[in-house]
Order: C-alpha cells, then structure tokens, then sequence
C-alpha cells in the first residue's frame, strides 16, 4: 500500500513539472505574433509612401500643364494659316484611337486655338474602332462616306497597326499610304504609331518597325506615341492602367509631341514601292446600294446587267462588305451565281472588311440578310482584283466563309419564294457548327468567332 502511495506522489511531481514553462518557451510562443504585426506595419508604411510619392507625380503633371507657356514659338507652315486667322483641316483616318473627341485631340484643338486665335477642323473618316489599313484604303477608293471627305485637307493624321494582321500589313500599309498620296498631294502627313506598341497584347508592338520603315521609305516621319510614354515613364503599365493619371499624360505629353510633330511634318515623296506587287495595276471598285436593286423584303440583287456596266462579268476578285450594324447580332449570306461565297454574323457599330475569298462573278450577285432592317443598313460592296496576297495569308479582321460543297450550290429561289433567311446559308452555318466550325483545307479558314482572322483565298480557286 505505501508503495503505491509513493508512485501516486512521483506522478503528481512529474504531471506539476509539465504544467510549468519557461521563459524561453513562452517568447517562443509570442515571437510569431510579434513578426507577423512588424510585417503588418512595414506593409502599411510602404503602402503610404507609394500613395504619397503617386499623389505627388500626380500633382507635379497638374502643376507642369497648368505652367505649360501659351506663347511658344510655333513653327511650319501649318501653324501659319491659325496665326492669319484661318481653318487648319485635318483629315483623321484610323481605327477607334484616333477620334477628334479624343484626350489628345481635344487638348490640342484647345491649346492652338487658344495660342492663336484660328480654327482647327477635324473631319473623321467613318471606320470602325477595330479598322486595318484595308478599311482605310477602302474608304478611300469607295463611294459614300469615303467621296464625302474633304478634297483639300492641310494634314492627313494616319493611326493604323493596332488590329492589321502582321503578315500582311506590310503590304496594305504601303497601299494606303501611297492612296493617300495619290489623292491628297498638296497635304502633309503624319503616321502615327500607338502607345499600345508598348503592350505585349495585340499586333500593335508587331507592326510598329513596319510603319516606321515604310514611312521613312516616302520621306516622313512617323510620331511614336510608345516612344513617348516610354521616355517619360519608367513604369508605362501602371501608367496606362491609371485612367486619370494616363488622361493627364495624354493631355501633357501628347499633345506636346503632337505639336512638335506638326511643326516639321511634310508630304510624301516619290519613290518605288518596297513590295513590288504594288508596282502592278490595283483595282478596287465600288458597288454602292443604289445599283442594288430589292430582291423582296430582305435581299439585294446585283443584275448581270450592272455587272456588265461595271466591267466586272466574269472577272476574277475579293469581295468586301461596307455596313452600319444595329444593336445586336447582324447576319447575311452573300451568293455569286447562286452559290454562297460568304456570310457573317456580325455584331457592332459598323464593319468593313473582307467578305468572300475569290470569286467570279458572271450573272448575279445577291446579298441576303436576316431582316429590313439590315438590308437598308447595307453601303457598299467592293471588288478588289487582283488577288494582293500569296495562299495561306490572312487579310486582317475579315470574315468567316461558308464551306463550299455540293449541297450548297444548289440555285437561289427566285424572286417571290426569297426567305428571311436563306435555307443554303442556315444549313451551311449548322454544318459548320456540328463539325466544331472546321472547313476543307484547301479554304484556308481558321473556326472561331468573327473577329478572327482567317486565309483569303486558295492558289486552287481560280485557276
């Protein structure tokens, strides 16, 4: 009995020896609660000063736009019709960054007129926001808003990389630049290359050293906005991402660069084309709505007669879309001969861009869309020949074509029997979409959605 009294009492010693700690033990136990408020608090002093040192930029461009001097030396002939009190007209052609009620263009409307006492007039060629060189060149070939445009503009402003596919903007920039040349002689030019060159996003950084060697090629110098923002910010990223910050950048340093720019730009000079494609005979011609005549309530007919007046039966062409688009989803089937060449869904503003791959065009062409609605939206069709790119390149944002099989060769119902939506054009869409939107080879089109990019034509397909 006294034995295990004893081992009672050895117990109890032993269980009171693990119920005591240490000092060590206890600082052991409190030191990650002390670490993890120092890191708390060293977060929050760094997050201030970066708050601090930001506001303080911030403050230091307010402060330098506000002291900017209002009587600075102007040079170059632009700047002498505002000092005599006249209209400057600038002509702007680009995609959705190059608008007259821009940051940029807005503060420099603002400033010279300020400065001087004259006008500056914008006039902006109707492309939509995501516009390539294509849509520049056709706008200027075509009826419509293109004829519209002024004929005798002082500076022409050209922002065009952003949305152009990088293996054939070489070839469209260079056609347009020269088109502008060719229709505005008397006018200066400015190319501008964007800010977003400087995002790893997009084919704008792909396409800006094209822009810069091809408008060194005809004697001009392009302004590079990248350039720009780059000098200026260390960090470019947070800068842009920043919508304030980024407007007060624009309104400072573009505009600054804007007018600098204007003070030396001149026109282009003559000189052999880089790609020698150009060198051959370009044709692009205008089918405008009025020589389309109603093909019931939701188609246009193109007659062989027209065709004949345009000198386009049987010639070998792309075809190209020009439309308004109304809120929602757009759709139309485009037949050559009764055979679907190319349809689209489309949603937007406006588009114009790329329709058919090669096509012959020999008795009619009809354009079937889903409602009135979009068949009066319809301006123009165009038809560019010959072929500009070689089998297997892409042609900007263009749009999906159908798969061409024997089952959708069949005729186009005639005039009285025209559907809302063609039955060829409904099965040729299903097709494409239970076979995961895959096409025969030798198409070149790529699936996916309509602002894709996707191969023109086939070597094969008018042979």
């Amino acid at each position: 009995m006294e034995e295990i009294q004893q081992k009672q009492r050895e117990e109890e010693k032993k269980s009171y020896g693990k119920k005591r700690k240490s000092l060590l033990g206890i600082f052991l136990t409190v030191l990650p609660l002390i670490l993890g408020a120092l890191v708390v608090f060293l977060l929050y002093r760094y997050g201030k000063q970066v708050i601090r040192e930001r506001d303080t930029h911030n403050e230091a461009l307010i402060h330098e736009a506000a002291q900017a001097p209002s009587d600075a030396d102007y040079s170059g002939a632009l700047f002498e019709k505002l000092k005599n009190g006249e209209e400057l007209r600038i002509l702007l052609l680009g995609d959705g960054d190059l608008h007259s009620d821009s940051v940029s263009l807005t503060a420099l409307k603002s400033k010279l007129e300020k400065d001087f006492g004259g006008k500056i007039v914008f006039e902006e060629a109707e492309l939509p926001d995501n516009a390539t060189s294509l849509s520049g060149y056709l706008i200027l070939k075509g009826e419509g808003s293109g004829a519209n445009l002024s004929s005798n503009p002082d500076l022409i402003v050209l922002s065009f990389g952003n949305y152009d596919e990088p293996y054939t903007f070489p070839y469209y920039y260079e056609l347009l630049l020269r088109t502008v040349m060719e229709n505005y002689s008397e006018a200066s030019i400015l190319p501008i290359i964007s800010y977003k060159a400087l995002s790893p996003e997009g084919y704008s950084k792909d396409n800006a050293m094209v822009l810069q060697n091809i408008s060194s090629h005809y004697g001009i110098e392009p302004l590079n906005f990248a350039a720009v923002l780059a000098k200026q910010e260390e960090h470019p990223d947070s800068v842009m991402e920043n919508q304030e910050e980024f407007q007060r950048f624009q309104e400072k340093y573009f505009v600054s660069a804007m007018i600098s720019a204007m003070e030396t730009v001149k026109k282009g000079e003559e000189a052999s084309p880089i790609n020698p494609i150009l060198e051959e005979g370009r044709e692009c011609i205008a089918i405008p709505r009025s020589l389309w005549k109603d093909y019931g309530t939701t188609a246009l007919l193109l007659s062989e007669e027209e065709l004949e007046k345009l000198s386009l039966k049987g010639r070998h062409g792309m075809l190209a879309l020009s439309t308004a688009l109304h809120a929602g989803e757009n759709k139309g089937n485009l037949y050559v001969d009764g055979i679907l060449e190319g349809n689209y869904s489309l949603t937007g503003e406006s588009y114009l861009g790329i329709l058919s791959r090669d096509v012959s065009m020999r008795q009619q062409c009809i354009l079937n869309f889903e409602t009135e609605e979009e068949k009066n939206n319809f301006q123009s069709l165009y038809f560019l020949s010959p072929i500009p790119l070689e089998k297997g390149l892409k042609n900007g944002t263009v749009l999906p074509l159908p798969e061409i099989t024997a089952e959708s060769s069949q005729e186009i119902p005639s005039e009285t029997a025209v559907p809302e939506e063609s039955s060829t054009g409904r099965q040729t869409q299903e097709r494409n979409s239970d076979t995961g939107n895959k096409v025969e080879e030798n198409t070149n089109t790529m699936e996916g959605s309509t602002e894709e990019l996707i191969g023109i034509y086939d070597g094969d397909a008018h042979s």
